[in-house]
């Protein structure tokens, strides 16, 4: 008798603690004092080039909101709390990540329902907080975008929406005129060339960099060979988060 295998169920990738990255610190620097003064709000709007770490910088946000450490004190992901190692896990139960479904280019309002009910409930924690993320925002269908419209009118107390586009302007405007809106900057070629050089381990050239529409992210793929050089440089909106 022929023996059956088992197929070999690899482990989910642990999606790991998000990172401050260094152009980050100026939009940081309004998130953490927005939290210091007790005027955190129910949604953002975070929007700039893409490539520069926009999802980076909402994961952080998140992940400083959820950490216990941030509780009646600065607004930081300490790394060694309960909340923040279910965030490194993947397992938050109080964080959910809302991106086009697999072979899909938009976000559904079924994605948005099972995101507002991440918002409506309570915290697996006393006092804690509800972190949802959308991203790309502009990319959601309008049945979606409508539905959203509906939990930014009725925001639930500790709660945080965070919208991540480099589109703004592609969100209705009821939308957008219901977050608070905090733009992230592209770095300069001096200041996005030197990270570069320290992610990638090695010599980057300046082309890298123009190939990648003067997204360092996007520019640490190419040096990693994540993604293929195109012939020539890319559109600075086209590229990653």
């Amino acid at each position: 008798m022929a023996e059956t295998r088992k197929k070999k169920v690899s482990a989910p990738e642990r999606p790991g603690l998000p990172r401050v990255l260094p152009w980050h610190a100026s939009a940081l620097a309004l998130v953490r004092n927005a939290w210091a003064g007790a005027r955190m709000p129910h949604a953002l709007l975070l929007h700039g080039p893409e490539g520069i770490g926009k999802r980076e910088l909402a994961r952080w946000i998140a992940g400083a909101v959820l950490c216990e450490s941030s509780a009646g004190g600065p607004l930081d992901v300490c790394g060694q709390c309960a909340s923040c190692g279910l965030l490194e896990a993947g397992s938050h139960p109080d964080f959910h990540l809302v991106t086009p479904e697999e072979d899909k280019q938009q976000i559904s309002i079924e994605q948005v329902r099972a995101a507002a009910d991440v918002l409506a409930r309570t915290s697996y924690r006393q006092g804690g907080w509800r972190v949802v993320i959308l991203d790309p925002a502009h990319q959601m269908t309008v049945a979606a975008a409508n539905s959203v419209l509906k939990t930014l009118e009725e925001p639930g107390a500790a709660s945080l929406l965070v919208l991540v586009t480099p589109r703004p302007s592609a969100l209705p405007a009821t939308v957008r005129s219901r977050c608070q809106k905090l733009a992230v900057r592209r770095p300069s070629e001096h200041e996005a060339i030197e990270w570069l050089r320290a992610e990638a381990g090695t010599a980057v050239e300046a082309q890298v960099l123009q190939f990648a529409g003067g997204g360092p992210l996007r520019g640490l793929g190419h040096a990693e060979g994540r993604f293929p050089a195109p012939d020539r440089p890319i559109r600075a909106s086209a590229g990653g988060a």
